[in-house]
């Protein structure tokens, strides 16, 4: 006899939920212990000198990848804030294996890499929650996002199998063995319903650029990605080389003016990350993003 449509439904929530729960489970697990990626990475690196952010932090972390990295073509710049004490940067350099990306930890103060341990600390449980560990980046955070559809259909297929949901949330049975099981396994599911959904819908829009990248193709065919890239992130238009090198423009009074750094300090902003991006040769710009936090906050 052909299973009806909730039967089917049913079928279908329990494969998926089997099929990719452990993995989903270490995603959550390690995604839950990131919330304290700073206080577990100074616990595990005590070498990392407490400090006192403020506007300098900008104009020392920007003179020191003019030393570090002065021919990269970008530099991502976080400053430290409350709980994050210390200013840590990335670059690009074509250098570079991989995705060509190079990073350090930088003293706010002195603009010098610090020397600690060799441990990731906390960072390892925010990188592996998104795209796992002993596999390539693109390996990993292709994995996630298909357990994470997996999830979706999961949670969809749950609500419709449960015809009385909202009954069984006040339903326990204990004592009933496999019933009493199932019984838990609804009052749990209804209670955190609208967080599943939230996080596993706002995962997939994180990667909904390579989840399904056919929607940026069809807007911006052709050679308009950079338009898109102008549009969505604020990415200035090329401008014509000059051939001439331009001096930095000093970063703090940006910082004050377009973020209120000084106010971020003492409301605990979580980070002001400062893009640097390339003018003409041997030039650089930088300024915040418009929807960095602090920005927000301000």
């Amino acid at each position: 006899m052909k299973d009806g449509f909730r039967q089917s439904m049913a079928r279908l929530h329990t494969w998926t939920g089997l099929l990719v729960g452990w993995v989903l489970f270490a995603v959550f697990l390690t995604g839950t212990a990131a919330y304290l990626r700073p206080e577990i990475s100074y616990w595990m690196r005590p070498e990392l000198a407490l400090s006192r952010p403020g506007p300098h932090n900008a104009a020392v972390a920007v003179a020191a990848m003019q030393e570090i990295a002065p021919a990269s073509p970008a530099w991502f710049i976080t400053l430290p804030d409350a709980r994050e004490t210390t200013t840590r940067v990335f670059w690009r350099d074509p250098a570079a294996r991989g995705r060509g990306f190079r990073s350090e930890v930088l003293d706010p103060d002195t603009g010098r890499p610090v020397a600690a341990r060799d441990t990731l600390g906390g960072e390892f449980f925010y990188r592996f929650h998104f795209q796992l560990h002993y596999v390539s980046v693109l390996w990993g955070r292709w994995i996630v996002s298909i357990c994470t559809m997996f999830m979706l259909v999961a949670i969809v297929s749950g609500v419709i199998t449960h015809r009385r949901i909202f009954a069984d949330f006040f339903t326990f049975r204990p004592g009933k063995g496999q019933r009493s099981w199932l019984d838990g396994h609804n009052v749990c599911a209804v209670l955190a319903l609208p967080y599943h959904l939230m996080i596993t819908y706002t995962g997939l829009v994180l990667f909904m650029m390579m989840v399904m990248p056919w929607g940026v193709g069809t807007a911006y065919p052709g050679d308009q990605r950079a338009a898109f890239n102008a549009e969505a992130f604020g990415n200035p238009p090329q401008r014509q080389r000059t051939g001439s090198a331009a001096p930095l423009v000093p970063i703090a009074p940006s910082c004050r003016r377009r973020s209120g750094i000084g106010r971020a300090a003492r409301s605990g902003a979580s980070s002001w990350p400062i893009r640097a991006i390339p003018a003409p040769p041997s030039s650089w710009c930088a300024r915040i993003p418009r929807g960095s936090p602090t920005t927000r906050r301000a």
